[in-house]
C-alpha cells in the first residue's frame, strides 16, 4: 500500500473500536467502512455463519488489495477534511440544536453499534446528527418503579426555557435523567402547571 494507507492502518490499530466522542480514529474507520460496504457479506473472506460460528464471523477481507485502495481513499478524505487521520469522533460528528453544537457519539447501526445515530455531512469536516436514538429508557418494574430516560432533543423548543437543549447535553455526555413515577416525587419536581382555557393555557 501507499505511505498514507500504512499510516491509516496504524491509526486503526490504535483505535479503541468505539464511537465515543474521544475515540481517535473512529471517523477514519467509518469512512473506510462506508467504502467497503461491510453490510454486504461478499466483503468478507469468511462469511457470517449465524448457525455454526456467530461470535467469530464474519472475518477476513475478501479482496485485500481493494481494501487497501479504499483505505487510502478514506484516509485522503479524512486528512483533507480534518487535517489529521486520528481525528476524534466528537470532533467530526456533532449534535446540533439551535445554538448548541456538541461532541457526538454513536454511529450508523450497520457498523454494529447499539447507540445508533445517523449523521449527514454538512460542512467540510463536520457531520451533524439527523436521526437515531431519539428516546431511550432503562426501567425497573419493582415494587416502586424507577426509570432513567432521555429524549435526545428534549421536549422544549421555547427560547429562553432552561430545558431547551438540556437533554441533548446529557446525550452528548452519555447520561440520562430520572423519570418521576411516584406522585410525591412528581409534585416535588413540578415547576409549572397549566390548564387548558379556551384557545390557550393558564398557569395554575
Amino acid at each position: 500500500g501507499s505511505p498514507l494507507s500504512k499510516q491509516a492502518s496504524d491509526v486503526l490499530r490504535r483505535w479503541d473500536r468505539t464511537a465515543d466522542a474521544n475515540s481517535a480514529g473512529g471517523p477514519l474507520f467509518a469512512a473506510w467502512a462506508d467504502r467497503m460496504n461491510f453490510g454486504d457479506r461478499a466483503a468478507f473472506a469468511k462469511k457470517w455463519d449465524e448457525q455454526g460460528d456467530p461470535l467469530h464471523t464474519p472475518s477476513g477481507l475478501a479482496e485485500p488489495r481493494t481494501a487497501v485502495q479504499l483505505l487510502d481513499s478514506a484516509a485522503m478524505t479524512i486528512l483533507n477534511g480534518a487535517g489529521r487521520l486520528d481525528v476524534t469522533w466528537g470532533r467530526m460528528f456533532r449534535l446540533h440544536k439551535e445554538k448548541l453544537d456538541l461532541p457526538g457519539n454513536g454511529a450508523d447501526g450497520e457498523l454494529g453499534v447499539f447507540r445508533v445515530v445517523w449523521s449527514r455531512l454538512q460542512e467540510k469536516n463536520k457531520s451533524y446528527a439527523t436521526g437515531g436514538d431519539s428516546w431511550v429508557g432503562l426501567i425497573d418494574f419493582g415494587a416502586t418503579p424507577k426509570a432513567r430516560v432521555l429524549l435526545s432533543y428534549g421536549n422544549s423548543s421555547q427560547e429562553g426555557d432552561p430545558h431547551n437543549g438540556d437533554q441533548l447535553k446529557l446525550f452528548s455526555e452519555k447520561k440520562m435523567r430520572n423519570a418521576w413515577f411516584d406522585p410525591k416525587e412528581a409534585a416535588a419536581h413540578t415547576v409549572l402547571r397549566e390548564v387548558k382555557s379556551g384557545s390557550g393555557f393558564v398557569k395554575k
